[in-house]
């Protein structure tokens, strides 16, 4: 009887503990999360978007053409460029607002042509102020089996570019 009592009383006791944790996310979830409309955030016209073509990327440029902004799409040339100019202006048309959409093909680990194409296509264009600095790689093999090229390849597109990008951005 009382080792019954013991387990209940420390089931109990963990039940609290595990609610008391997780109370205070589901109410910050359902009623204080908001989304952030980052044209209005940051009074912006255009966005640029690295890695535009899949996976994230793709997903972000949407989310800001559906929030009214311009789009530059900015990936290395392929098929995942498929369909990303339509979904992005059926995003902008359902948002009211009117369909802009830069397409940049580049390689981003040959980051001073890259840059060079960014600045170029982003010249004419006002108020581009918000980034998402998406391209990027990972490798799941050894160093060792590595040349020395693709190093500095890996190096610049996941680290250099990035900072080239925001620099161009926002200076």
């Amino acid at each position: 009887m009382l080792s019954s009592l013991v387990m209940w009383s420390l089931a109990l006791l963990g039940a609290i503990g595990i609610l008391s944790q997780l109370l205070p996310v589901l109410y910050w979830t359902l009623f204080h999360r908001r989304e952030t409309n980052l044209r209005l955030k940051y009074q912006a016209d255009w966005a640029i978007v690295t890695g535009a073509s899949s996976g994230l990327g793709r997903c972000w440029a949407i989310r800001l053409a559906s929030q009214g902004l311009g789009i530059v799409g900015v990936a290395l040339p392929g098929p995942e460029w498929e369909g990303l100019q339509a979904a992005v202006f059926e995003a902008q048309r359902k948002a009211g607002c009117p369909e802009r959409f830069v397409k940049i093909e580049c390689d981003l680990s040959q980051v001073e042509a890259a840059v060079k194409m960014i600045e170029e296509a982003t010249a004419p264009l006002t108020n581009v102020r918000v980034l998402v600095s998406n391209a990027g790689c990972g490798y799941t093999v050894p160093l060792q089996s590595f040349a020395y090229k693709s190093i500095n390849d890996y190096i610049a597109l996941n680290v250099t570019s990035h900072a080239a990008v925001v620099k161009l951005v926002y200076t």
